[in-house]
């Protein structure tokens, strides 16, 4: 999608295309509105201070790793973003895997839990054709105002074509029920550092790898 592809909504939002001068407030807007997330305190602790830096890190080399990036405006300000990835760039490959490399090492003696989290997610990629979504996240003052439905109706519309499977993960029942109203439905679900993660798909007839 151009930059120039724009959708108004009713609620004043905008959503277009983040550009690169906005990339660093749409990875803090990530980090700090996901920082809650139960698998994130598994995996980077409790320390919120200390887990928002982890996030930053991971997320400052994910949305920079081949993915679509959208953002809600409310005039200027983004207020939410949404990212995606066509497969097979949504897999981390050898090639990619030394850009987390910093996340690693920030993450001191947890690093074996953060290799655990990722190495789990990328074995139940789907092995079809797929759009990867995630992350969605919208700015913790701003939640429950229709934000993050704006920015799946637009995704939805947009980029996924006719057919095409639509593939998330998730750590959070609330996120569940959000996603289930646009269709999508929980393909398996697995304990992972006492942590229930869903992995859920849009396209009825869509399978995950075991």
């Amino acid at each position: 999608m151009s930059a120039e592809h724009r959708n108004p909504s009713a609620s004043g939002i905008e959503i277009r295309e983040v550009p690169r001068s906005d990339l660093v407030a749409a990875i803090e807007l990530v980090a700090r509105a996901m920082a809650p997330n139960p698998l994130h305190i598994a995996v980077f602790g409790k320390h919120e201070t200390r887990r928002i830096r982890a996030l930053r890190s991971l997320f400052s080399v994910l949305l920079a790793d081949g993915r679509q990036v959208l953002g809600a405006y409310r005039v200027d300000e983004l207020v939410g973003v949404i990212a995606c990835a066509d497969s097979p760039r949504c897999l981390l490959t050898w090639r990619t895997w030394h850009r987390y490399l910093p996340v690693v090492f920030r993450s001191g003696w947890r690093a074996p839990l953060l290799g655990r989290w990722l190495a789990s997610w990328a074995r139940r990629d789907p092995s079809a054709a797929h759009s990867h979504l995630g992350p969605l996240a919208v700015d913790a003052r701003l939640q429950r105002q229709g934000i993050g439905a704006a920015l799946m109706r637009h995704y939805l519309a947009h980029f996924v074509p006719t057919g095409q499977i639509t593939y998330l993960e998730t750590d959070s029942a609330t996120n569940v029920r959000f996603y289930e109203r646009f269709g999508f439905r929980t393909a398996t679900r697995t304990r992972l550092l006492g942590v229930t993660n869903w992995f859920m798909v849009q396209n009825p007839s869509a399978s995950l790898q075991s």
